[in-house]
């Protein structure tokens, strides 16, 4: 397996002119097409950003009302199971209820973590990659993570560090399901005012007319198209690489700021 630091630096520099699209501005109507890309790819940012903010008031909620609720519930039955713990006509039941509340407090804690990450704005972006990464892992034990993060959090802005963490979710959780890689190289690191992604796995190649895993049953779980969009609503470029016999290779570019705000 080649170097993905040697390959990426190769990367850069054969394909420096694979960047976001710019406008020629030679002309009134290339004038004017560029400044309707510009309005569209702002209001795609902004659209981004509120449905993730609904996503972060969602995830709250189900994890502290809905989630409480059950705790509660759980710690009552625990209680009256406890002090019945001679009938045995409902010691049964009440263990099998109080089994079931405790896996669906599992899973309340699963979507509310896939919805948006209380981690994220409680420990940070380098803690939430490393966290799902760790549960990742759990899932798959035979894949192995190697990742460098080498960033500034406090010069990233916060609608910026969903924007990182989702790309780097889809393009794991992708090579692990889909590509059935066993080892994932993942480097974050930040130059000035710019954010480097270099993602490269040893899974199986993709169908590159369509961003997706050749034979993977769920085309909207492997494709990467939606990584490529998100990337470059955001100001960003986006370069792949990837073949049946190497794996995949990405190499993304963000802005740290995205987006300026009206």
């Amino acid at each position: 397996m080649d170097d993905p630091k040697k390959r990426a630096e190769t990367l850069r520099n054969e394909h420096r002119h694979v960047q976001y699209e710019r406008c020629d501005y030679g002309s009134k109507e290339n004038n004017g097409l560029c400044a309707s890309k510009e309005k569209l790819r702002h209001i795609s940012h902004k659209t981004m950003e509120v449905l993730e903010a609904e996503r972060r008031i969602i995830a709250r909620e189900i994890h502290d009302e809905i989630g409480g609720s059950l705790a509660a519930i759980k710690f009552l039955l625990e209680d009256l199971l406890t002090r019945n713990g001679d009938n045995h006509e409902i010691v049964e039941p009440l263990t099998k209820t109080v089994k079931y509340i405790q896996d669906t407090i599992k899973k309340t804690k699963r979507i509310s973590a896939e919805l948006r990450p209380t981690m994220l704005d409680d420990l940070g972006l380098k803690a939430t990659i490393e966290w799902f990464s760790r549960k990742l892992q759990q899932s798959f034990p035979r894949v192995t993570f190697k990742m460098t993060i080498k960033i500034n959090e406090a010069s990233i802005a916060e609608p910026q560090k969903i924007v990182i963490y989702r790309i780097i979710q889809k393009a794991i959780t992708n090579a692990v399901q889909c590509g059935k890689a066993d080892t994932i190289w993942l480097s974050l690191t930040q130059v000035n005012d710019r954010i480097e992604f270099q993602i490269k796995d040893n899974g199986r190649g993709l169908d590159m007319n369509t961003l997706s895993f050749k034979g993977c049953a769920d085309d909207a779980m492997s494709g990467l198209t939606g990584i490529k969009e998100r990337t470059e609503i955001c100001g960003g470029s986006f370069f792949i690489q990837s073949n049946e016999t190497r794996g995949t290779f990405l190499l993304i570019n963000l802005p740290c700021q995205g987006v300026a705000p009206d």
